[in-house]
């Protein structure tokens, strides 16, 4: 083909039809006869080609998706780290929330107690 010529709106994907008149078993493609190609599955022997162009961008897409699922996975592996010291400090809090209103309840029942002897 010409470096002029290109052709467009080809299939990605074509099987070679070597027909199904043979018996079972392998078959030398270089002795078959009549090969000839279709962009559907016709025969259980038609073999599937794959263009090299669309062959080369899927490739591609799916080496840039799996970089994408690659830092996503690390983000998320972070956002859990995050997450996890989050509900440490809450905890935390808690915990010194409820020891400084213990302790302040403790002090003003204390308080109270003091101010009703005082009576």
């Amino acid at each position: 083909m010409s470096d002029d010529v290109k052709v467009i709106n080809g299939p990605y994907l074509i099987y070679l039809q070597i027909g199904d008149d043979f018996d079972p078993g392998e078959v030398d493609f270089s002795e078959l006869q009549e090969v000839t190609w279709c962009a559907d599955n016709i025969h259980g022997t038609d073999i599937a080609y794959v263009r090299a162009d669309a062959l080369t961008a899927a490739n591609a897409r799916i080496t840039e998706l799996s970089a994408k699922c690659r830092l996503y996975e690390a983000s998320l592996d972070k956002a859990d780290r995050e997450a996890a010291g989050l509900k440490k400090d809450a905890a935390r809090w808690r915990y010194a929330v409820k020891y400084w209103l213990d302790e302040h309840i403790a002090t003003k029942q204390a308080d109270e107690a003091i101010a009703k002897e005082k009576k």
